[in-house]
């Protein structure tokens, strides 16, 4: 369909250009589509924790030299599984910028929950991030992409080391009885 439609914009372009917008749009819509079901597909075949992945990345930020601290790892008991796995993901994307961007000997990672939101906060003690890189790195939209999925959003702040802020609101999985 994606095909289909890009071909159709391109003549279009040429006959009657303002219809061209409509039919982007529908290729964004289907690209959005086949993404999110290409990432349930993965996901639903491998299903990582956030306590796991801190395991894996421990692993990695010690072979690069650079300690990982949490705190309060239990607020992430009771997290739908789904939710977990997308911030697993996140964990592994920014954990792989700190080793090869930061330039860090720390890495700190802390989890919040409120009422209404769960929190994680991925913190580096490295040369920071500049405002501009922060759009055009494809593992800054990735996670940003996967937060979408969850109603989750992405707040990067680069000025003292690069502190990435995952928020989502709370929700819990339906339960078959």
């Amino acid at each position: 369909m994606i095909t289909l439609k890009a071909g159709y914009a391109r003549k279009l372009l040429a006959k009657k250009p303002d219809a061209v917008p409509e039919q982007l749009l529908a290729i964004e819509q289907a690209y959005r589509q086949n993404l999110k079901m290409v990432r349930d597909i993965v996901a639903g075949l491998r299903q990582t924790t956030i306590a796991e992945e801190l395991i894996n990345q421990e692993r990695n930020l010690s072979v690069a030299g650079i300690i990982l601290l949490t705190k309060d790892e239990n607020q992430i008991e009771g997290l739908p599984q789904s939710n977990q796995q997308v911030l697993a993901q996140c964990l592994h994307e920014a954990v792989t910028n700190i080793i090869r961007y930061s330039h860090a000997t720390e890495c700190y990672v802390t989890f919040a929950q409120s009422a209404t939101t769960f929190q994680m906060t991925i913190q580096d003690n490295g040369r920071g991030l500049k405002k501009a890189d922060q759009f055009k790195s494809h593992g800054m939209a990735g996670m940003r992409e996967r937060l979408e999925v969850i109603q989750g959003e992405l707040t990067v702040d680069g000025r003292h080391g690069t502190t990435l802020t995952l928020t989502m609101p709370i929700v819990t999985e339906a339960k078959n009885d």
